[in-house]
């Protein structure tokens, strides 16, 4: 059974069934949910855009998952020397901090 379910989303056509399946999995488990979104780091310190972007991102999907159960959104900083190697780190790394038990 999970207890704490992450899933991260994007500005892309798969990140609204992904959020949708984990917000089923943490209704049916009674899991608190987690929504990460990773901006790169250029576009994090240096230009506001992105990390609008990425917030009104987050709370598109935390308005999609709140009635149904616990949520947290966070907006991460990928290192952009890394590409999406940066975002997978980032994400993986606040996975480990936040301790979900599914990514």
């Amino acid at each position: 059974m999970y207890k704490k379910i992450m899933v991260a989303i994007g500005d892309d056509a798969s990140s609204p069934i992904a959020l949708q399946e984990a917000v089923h999995i943490a209704r049916t488990n009674g899991a608190a949910l987690c929504i990460v979104h990773a901006v790169a780091e250029d576009d994090y310190e240096e230009c506001e855009s992105g990390k609008q972007e990425g917030q009104q991102l987050l709370d598109w999907a935390r308005g999609e998952a709140t009635a149904t159960c616990s949520v947290e959104a966070r907006l991460l900083k990928a290192e952009g020397e890394y590409g999406l190697n940066g975002i997978a780190a980032a994400v993986a790394g606040d996975r480990t901090e936040w301790g979900a038990d599914l990514l």
